[in-house]
């Protein structure tokens, strides 16, 4: 959830800023100061993520020894907070500061940050609810970052201009599609990872949470497959997305229901059911590694082969 959505927010920042340099330098203003804006403010924006989600993390640990007054867990994480904190805030002014339009983000990250916080304040931050927002908020990085190397550019005359309103969305609204179909991409993938691994977890056994996780990575699936009609989108990073979602609904049915439902058969015929879980929560996470690398390679490749309009509005 931290570098995924980087390295695909980078590729597109790259991607776009060369596409709208493309519209030739006669009706660009001076180019070296908007490639020293956009790589500060891709700079800020990254750090403001990073910084961001261990603040986030630091707050889980802090806020429910704050309910229950526990003082060493208060002392421990109380200059961890203050430190990402003030880094995640100096992050987010300077961002803001050297493209205000990113301001408009905030409309779409608060909501999802306080229903994040909410989950942790009333105890329940491993929920369906938590998890959704916080891997729904990953995923939008990808569009945050990506707007940082078109809110960098010049305002030029061949269709391509720029607005640095605050709270002005034209820049975000107008970018492409495919750069929304690798979010879309990433963010099934990692809330199906979170239903996925709460049948291997805390609703191991669950036959409604199973059933839920497989309909729910079926559905992925097939939104992931729609998405092949989505304009100028390459067919070899689409190939991959389908691959990741194909194995991702495999592996939702099978392995829950080898490794739960098959030790309950045992222990009910008395064959075997001492046996120790072979999917320890280590090895649940390790086996994800792979389907993360390709998901990412897919959002990457779709904004290196990225060819097609892109046009942006003075507001």
């Amino acid at each position: 959830m931290i570098f995924s959505p980087v390295l695909v927010g980078l590729a597109w920042a790259v991607s776009l800023t060369s596409l709208i340099g493309s519209a030739g330098s006669g009706d660009r203003g001076p180019g070296g100061a908007d490639m020293l804006r956009m790589s500060l403010t891709t700079a800020a924006v990254t750090v403001a993520w990073v910084a961001g989600y261990l603040t986030f993390f630091t707050v889980g640990k802090w806020l429910p020894a704050r309910r229950s007054g526990n003082r060493r867990i208060l002392r421990a994480a109380g200059v961890p907070l203050a430190c990402y904190g003030s880094v995640t805030a100096m992050a987010v002014v300077c961002a803001v500061l050297l493209q205000p339009h990113l301001l408009w983000w905030a409309v779409v990250f608060a909501p999802l940050t306080v229903v994040s916080v909410y989950e942790i304040w009333r105890g329940t931050p491993r929920s369906l609810i938590a998890g959704a927002a916080e891997t729904v908020t990953s995923a939008l990085v990808i569009a945050a970052l990506a707007t940082t190397g078109p809110g960098s550019t010049s305002a030029v005359t061949g269709g391509i201009t720029l607005t640095r309103n605050v709270f002005s969305s034209e820049v975000v609204a107008s970018l492409p599609p495919e750069l929304w179909v690798t979010v879309i991409w990433l963010a099934l993938y990692q809330v199906g990872t979170v239903l996925y691994v709460k049948t291997m977890i805390r609703e191991r056994g669950s036959r409604p949470w199973w059933r839920g996780s497989v309909a729910f990575h079926v559905v992925a699936l097939a939104v992931t497959t729609a998405t092949v009609f989505s304009g100028d989108l390459a067919v070899v990073p689409w190939l991959i997305a389908e691959a990741v979602m194909v194995r991702a609904l495999w592996r939702s049915w099978s392995v829950p229901r080898q490794e739960v439902f098959s030790r309950r058969t045992e222990e009910a015929t008395g064959t075997g059911g001492s046996r120790k879980p072979t999917w320890t929560p280590r090895k649940v996470g390790l086996a994800e590694v792979p389907l993360v690398v390709a998901v990412t390679v897919a959002g990457i490749l779709t904004a290196v082969l990225f060819n097609g309009p892109i046009l942006l509005y003075i507001g």
